[in-house]
């Protein structure tokens, strides 16, 4: 098992909020970052459990990294928009319990939306 340095994504969205004057921009930048990720993720594979706590965010560099972690419940032998869109929910209900206040989903979901044409 390698180290992965990072913040877990639900540590990294607390931080943003509590101590940044000027975080829409911020959450703005991360969420198209992470909508990116996904969309290359879902080219190969469904994780399974994408949530706020199996997604590192590394920002000591001037992109954000993104790392996906826990793929436990992963598969790569069917890659179904519906699978995708699965996929998908499970982050969106994730965010919605664990940053109520907080509207990034439309931006995650942007970049990923070429998987439903």
């Amino acid at each position: 098992m390698d180290y992965v340095k990072g913040t877990i994504l639900n540590d990294y969205l607390n931080n943003i909020i509590s101590n940044s004057s000027n975080y829409d921009s911020k959450l703005s930048d991360i969420s198209i970052s992470i909508g990116n990720a996904i969309s290359k993720l879902h080219s190969h594979i469904i994780h399974g459990d994408l949530t706020t706590s199996n997604i590192i965010i590394n920002d000591d560099s001037y992109d954000y990294q993104i790392i996906f972690i826990d793929f436990g419940l992963s598969y790569s032998d069917s890659l179904t928009v519906e699978d995708k869109a699965v996929d998908l929910y499970v982050l969106e209900r994730s965010l919605e319990v664990t940053h109520p206040n907080i509207k990034i989903v439309s931006l995650i979901m942007k970049p990923t939306l070429y998987i439903f044409s």
